[in-house]
């Protein structure tokens, strides 16, 4: 049951004012208006206007539009669809943040620009923790590192947490742009219990959509 709370979760990524780019396996691409995502189906559901469609994660190739990319990758451990954050020559990093006790995932991004929780470690509160899943693929599609950093204050969530940063340094010291802006993110006040490491990755620009990706190459 608990794997099965982890999973549950569906994540929504509207983008009414901008076209999102479907790029299948096959190579047919969609221009879709709107896109969901369900990470316990493996599913992509989509509208081009009011006409709607299905696609299983296993049929992509990948998702993208000047917010963000998401890719299919059959060789994850956990999270088969995944958010891009950056990109070398030989590595990516991979991300998907998701709600394991409300079974629901709060990630929204539909260009409202509101805040979906507060991105200070003094202020966050909440009955249900957000988690983040980074994984480091290999161009091929291989996993190299994988981490699960729950928002739980066990000891072992904070050391997990803590050691996170040094990881993405490890895999990614040549794209300064991602490292430096991760440095000045997690440093930016007291955080004694390694939660700024999280708050980086569900971040929104001032539109409410996912924020950056970096390619590095």
């Amino acid at each position: 049951m608990k794997n099965l709370q982890i999973l549950t979760l569906f994540i929504f990524i509207n983008s009414f004012a901008q076209t999102t780019t479907i790029e299948k396996s096959n190579g047919s691409i969609i221009s879709a208006t709107k896109v969901e995502y369900s990470h316990l189906y493996e599913r992509l559901t989509y509208w081009v206007g009011k006409d709607k469609g299905k696609i299983d994660y296993s049929e992509l190739k990948s998702v993208s539009n000047i917010n963000y990319i998401f890719r299919y990758f059959a060789q994850a451990k956990k999270f088969k669809g995944m958010f891009v954050k950056a990109e070398t020559n030989d590595k990516i990093l991979a991300f998907v943040h998701y709600d394991a006790d409300s079974r629901f995932s709060p990630t929204v991004a539909d260009g409202t620009g509101k805040p979906m929780y507060p991105f200070t470690v003094k202020g966050w509160v909440g009955k249900s923790f957000e988690h983040v899943h980074l994984t480091v693929f290999d161009k091929q599609g291989n996993v190299l590192d994988d981490v699960d950093l729950r928002s739980g204050l066990e000891k072992h969530n904070i050391e997990e947490r803590g050691a996170a940063f040094d990881l993405i340094k490890k895999h990614f010291s040549d794209c300064p742009a991602l490292i430096n802006e991760i440095d000045a993110f997690v440093k930016r006040e007291e955080d004694p219990k390694k939660l700024l490491i999280n708050f980086y990755f569900m971040q929104r620009d001032t539109n409410g959509f996912l924020y950056k990706y970096f390619e590095c190459k």
